[in-house]
């Protein structure tokens, strides 16, 4: 094992092997070596050992493609220390705003984040490695933008990386980069974003970049969730958490997947729960029809229950005018139907629930704030489906207040939503009225 003490140094050439499978996509050659190479190095990682800088910046990649979870930056940076402008070259506090720009992107911390990958391009060289980081982290600034809900700057910043790619010979960083755009372009109501995404997919699929593959998955079933098609979605979401298990479930965006496939679910359960009421009221109309019917023509017969119901449906000439209502179904058959369209929405709730737990426990041990907000918006909008307003508008507060501190537009708009759907549902005209003037 080599010794690595402050004075040595990380060989370039083990740092520019990771960085090409980062280009080429080949994620399992660059973990098993920043595996091996983390596991050396971290005793004595500090600014004083030379291109740990550029190290940590490859781990927080490494990171973010699936290496393990936040909790190895977290060991590295705590080695690194501070870094004081006047110890090290602008190369290396490059590489360090870099790095540390990415951790906090990951954690949650958008401004730090937003603050630091700035700097970093600035301070970026021109070398072959200032070209590969520099082109990263425009991919990021992208990401960063999307998450906010900044999607002209975020595709403007697609646009820009996915270029430089494609001028630096790596198609498919390219097409990773791309599969964002594709996102945000869904964002924008582009529909040519399907198609971008499934394109992406084509072309990774030979790769064992797991991380970007199931990334795409989860935005397809996204989509499908935008577009009402709950079981879809549902099939995509399930996809991604089984995966996402398999491959690495400490991955930072692992607890988002929980999340995605809870909407999902949930959702579906409503679907199902809305068809069954629509049919309920149905079947309360034919009746009454059927009985406005045989009381015109001097048919009805006085008895009391189901049997009296369908002695008159037998009558002659009721048939007739059944045969218009075709979701027509016997007493039996409703119950039957109707006890298994409960029992799914049952176990739909359930897993719903469990997965925002799951979400919920990861979350806690993050510093993202925003995480944890969208678990109580969703948890929210499950406790409306289950017709706990008080409940729904606790979890609202505690989104908005995530979405504050988080700084997050976009998790603060849903949870004031939350907040006025919960307030109508307690039929507080005071609170609604106060959340949303003229809402009444």
């Amino acid at each position: 094992m080599p010794n690595f003490n402050a004075g040595s140094q990380i060989p370039i050439s083990q740092l520019e092997y990771l960085e090409r499978t980062i280009d080429e996509r080949r994620i399992a050659d660059g973990m098993a070596a920043i595996h091996n190479l983390y596991n050396e190095v971290l005793p004595n990682l500090s600014p004083r050992l030379g291109n740990a800088s550029r190290f940590l910046a490859d781990l927080t990649i490494f990171v973010d493609t699936g290496y393990g979870g936040v909790g190895n930056l977290q060991h590295a940076f705590g080695h690194f220390g501070q870094v004081e402008r006047s110890t090290v070259s602008a190369e290396d506090l490059a590489y360090y705003r870099f790095a540390l720009a990415v951790y906090s992107f990951l954690t949650g911390k958008a401004a730090l984040a937003k603050e630091c990958m700035w700097r970093a391009i600035e301070e970026m060289g021109d070398d072959k490695a200032g070209a590969f980081f520099r082109n990263l982290a425009l991919f990021y600034q992208a990401r960063m933008a999307r998450k906010s809900g900044a999607y002209e700057a975020a595709e403007d910043k697609t646009r820009e990386a996915e270029q430089m790619a494609e001028s630096r010979s790596k198609p498919l960083l390219a097409a990773v980069i791309r599969s964002t755009r594709a996102w945000v372009l869904w964002e924008k109501g582009d529909p040519q974003a399907q198609t971008i995404l499934n394109d992406c997919r084509r072309v990774l699929e030979p790769t064992d970049d797991e991380a970007g593959k199931i990334a795409i998955t989860s935005m397809l079933g996204r989509i499908a969730r935008r577009r009402g098609m709950y079981p879809e979605s549902v099939v995509y979401a399930d996809e991604v958490v089984c995966r996402a298990d398999a491959f690495c479930p400490e991955h930072p965006s692992y607890p988002r997947y929980l999340i995605n496939a809870a909407a999902a679910k949930r959702l579906l359960a409503r679907e199902i729960e809305r068809e069954l009421e629509r049919e309920i009221d149905e079947e309360q109309q034919v009746r009454g029809n059927v009985r406005h019917f045989l009381n015109q023509h001097k048919m009805f017969v006085v008895k009391s229950g189901d049997a009296a119901y369908a002695e008159i449906a037998e009558a002659p000439g009721v048939q007739k005018f059944l045969a218009y209502h075709t979701a027509w179904k016997t007493r039996q058959e409703q119950q039957t139907a109707r006890s298994r369209c409960r029992a799914e929405i049952a176990a739909l709730r359930n897993e719903t629930e469990r997965l925002l737990a799951k979400a919920r426990e990861i979350e806690s041990t993050l510093p993202n704030h925003h995480g944890l907000g969208l678990v109580d918006f969703y948890t929210g909008l499950l406790r409306l489906d289950q017709q706990r307003p008080l409940e729904a508008l606790a979890c609202g507060k505690s989104a908005l207040e995530a979405g504050v501190r988080c700084r997050n537009p976009v998790l603060r708009a849903r949870a004031f939503v939350l907040q006025c759907l919960a307030a109508k549902a307690c039929a507080d005209e005071n609170l609604a009225s106060e959340l949303y003037p003229g809402y009444y």
